[in-house]
């Protein structure tokens, strides 16, 4: 009977159900290495170009954030690089990291903050430790889309600068050709004077 169940199903299922699904593909062979000679470490192993070639996500990129004291009316801007911690009155925090879009898209401007109260002189116990008041994203674009509440101090970000990337035809040339170009602009400005 189960024999038969199986005939009749593979019959209606057509030609296609009765081959043998595909070997899943196999990877490459590996080349080998030869052997650290002794005493010496193994190489370390080769990272993808784009790994590489890649600057750290951080590296150059500045956040402007406004802080406004509610009660003087004062506001202040204050500059930070990601990791750097400001203090404005009674309130200090810290960037995380700041990102945009890239040009081509609709331009959209975030940074990751974390502000704590700065703890009153002479407090003691509890009330001694910084308290956290706000830590998320905040949008340039849209301050009211994840506010930071506060009764005594309004904080948003105003922009996030990320410096372009520097291309292969950008960097500026080494080796032995650069040091002769060096060396030629050198010794024609001393011939102009």
């Amino acid at each position: 009977m189960r024999a038969a169940a199986t005939a009749l199903l593979l019959v209606l299922a057509g030609p296609a159900a009765a081959q043998a699904p595909p070997a899943p593909a196999k990877a490459p062979p590996r080349e080998a290495q030869p052997a650290p000679a002794k005493g010496q470490a193994a190489p370390a192993p080769a990272k993808p170009a784009a790994a590489r070639a890649s600057p750290a996500p951080a590296a150059g990129r500045t956040a402007t954030l406004a802080i406004l004291d509610k009660r003087s009316g004062a506001v202040t801007d204050v500059t930070l690089k990601p990791g750097e911690r400001f203090t404005v009155g009674r309130i200090t925090g810290v960037l995380r990291s700041c990102d945009q879009t890239p040009p081509h898209e609709r331009r959209e401007t975030a940074a990751y903050v974390e502000i704590a109260s700065v703890p009153r002189p002479g407090a003691i116990g509890a009330e001694a430790r910084p308290r956290r008041l706000f830590a998320g994203w905040m949008f340039a674009e849209s301050p009211s889309l994840n506010p930071f509440v506060h009764p005594g101090y309004d904080v948003w970000l105003r922009a996030c600068t990320i410096p372009a990337p520097v291309t292969a035809s950008q960097r500026a040339p080494t080796g032995p050709k650069a040091v002769q170009s060096a060396s030629r602009a050198s010794a024609s400005a001393r011939r102009e004077r």
